[in-house]
């Protein structure tokens, strides 16, 4: 129900922008993105708009644009599960996480096409997970486990690095275990990235209080 809301949505947003340009020539898409930036400034204190602006709000109905992509916001949020205010930074935050979460999957063999009929393979089976082998796999898994690795300074690398740790291993992972893991992490800068990769389904939070986490 959310997907098809989502494309109900996407696709009442192209027709909004054709009918746009079929009204008005100079209503390209650069033109009407420019002019909603202004509307939104406008409406934030920003300086107010001029009579033209007013008057290309009007013809290429910018308002409209404005809610259309406010309503699709908000419905990419409720389908992640995420608050529709959230600021820049915590937006970016929970992107980078998002593909992180992709990634791991996809290194298992699972793979979210966005248009299966045509991007996926013939025959291809989604959802599937690869098997590594359990005995071979295992004793891997617990030699990355317990060696201690460099903590990232960039966000995704960290995300990254956090979600193998993670992955590496059944059972749970308390944070001072998580912590001696990195070299140079503070645990509390983990264990704000990590219910991220909770809000996200990779890492399963443990405990209230919190005693730890296990991969999801």
């Amino acid at each position: 129900a959310q997907e098809a809301g989502i494309g109900r949505l996407a696709e009442q947003l192209d027709a909004h922008r054709r009918d746009a340009q079929a009204r008005d020539p100079k209503a390209h898409l650069t033109a009407q993105y420019n002019a909603l930036v202004r509307l939104r400034e406008a409406k934030a204190g920003g300086t107010p708009l001029t009579e033209a602006e007013r008057a290309f709000h009007q013809r290429a109905l910018t308002g409209v644009l404005a809610e259309l992509h406010d309503a699709l916001d908000a419905a990419v949020c409720a389908a992640y599960g995420w608050p529709v205010d959230l600021s820049d930074e915590a937006l970016l935050i929970r992107l980078v996480a998002l593909n992180a979460a992709r990634a791991a999957e996809e290194a298992q063999g699972t793979v979210r096409y966005l248009r299966p009929s045509l991007q996926a393979p013939a025959g291809e089976q989604l959802g599937l997970t690869g098997d590594t082998g359990p005995e071979d796999g295992e004793a891997e898994a617990e030699d990355a486990a317990t060696a201690a690795r460099p903590w990232p300074k960039e966000g995704f690398a960290q995300f990254t690095a956090l979600r193998d740790v993670i992955l590496s291993r059944d059972g749970l992972w308390p944070l001072a275990e998580i912590s001696r893991a990195f070299k140079g992490a503070r645990p509390e800068e983990l264990a704000l990235l990590l219910d991220i990769l909770s809000g996200q389904g990779v890492v399963v939070p443990v405990g209230e209080p919190r005693v730890g986490w296990r991969r999801g």
